[in-house]
């Protein structure tokens, strides 16, 4: 039997795709161990991306390339980087994404409730 640990990354793949597509500014840059990508979503629920080698091209689907162990090497990547807020109390740009992510779909859900 798995532990629940094991499934934490399910939860972290939902809040991931969450704040990628609540608003179409928000990004994530990742270094893939050769170049940095900045990996987007659009309406369509796909991933995009753009080699930040090449910031003016066009974004790319990236769906595909979006499986579980690359989102979980994405995900500790954004562990190491900083914040991108200024003056926060977040450790690392992962916690500062899920907590805005987090709190994001809790004040949508007591909206509607309103």
């Amino acid at each position: 039997m798995k532990d629940i640990k094991d499934f934490e990354i399910f939860d972290n793949i939902a809040v991931l795709s969450k704040f990628l597509y609540m608003d179409k500014n928000n990004y994530i840059d990742y270094n893939n161990g050769i170049t940095t990508l900045r990996i987007t979503m659009n309406d369509e629920y796909e991933y995009q991306v753009v080699n930040l080698n090449f910031p003016n091209s066009k974004p790319t689907n990236f769906s595909q390339e979006m499986t579980i162990p690359v989102i979980e090497s994405v995900i500790n990547d954004l562990k190491g980087q900083k914040p991108e807020m200024k003056n926060t109390m977040f450790k690392n740009r992962w916690e500062e994404i899920s907590t805005i992510t987090k709190a994001n779909m809790t004040l949508k859900k007591v909206n509607k409730r309103i």
